[in-house]
């Protein structure tokens, strides 16, 4: 439980607390600047890579940042894959 994102590693599940009543962030680090003490990370999956979801947080942005998801049913629904409703209502070419 620490702001210090030397502590993570990209790939890992997070919980990040605000501390302004928003309520619990849940997320997978993607990227970590330590020197800048900024980390990326992954908040909700589009349909596809390009339409994901990207949160940038810096240290003084959150009041902790804890290892792993304080709720694991919230976390795993909000990085499910969105449906990709354009594409399934496409027409497939004629051959």
């Amino acid at each position: 439980m620490s702001k210090n994102f030397s502590l993570h590693e990209v790939g890992d599940k997070i919980t990040i607390k605000d501390g302004k009543g928003y309520g619990d962030l849940f997320g997978l680090v993607s990227f970590i600047d330590i020197e800048l003490q900024t980390m990326s990370i992954l908040v909700g999956r589009g349909c596809h890579r390009s339409e994901d979801t990207i949160r940038v947080v810096r240290s003084f942005d959150c009041s902790e940042v804890v290892l792993g998801w304080s709720d694991h049913e919230v976390a795993e629904k909000q990085l499910t894959p969105r449906p990709c409703p354009w594409y399934s209502d496409k027409e497939k070419p004629d051959k």
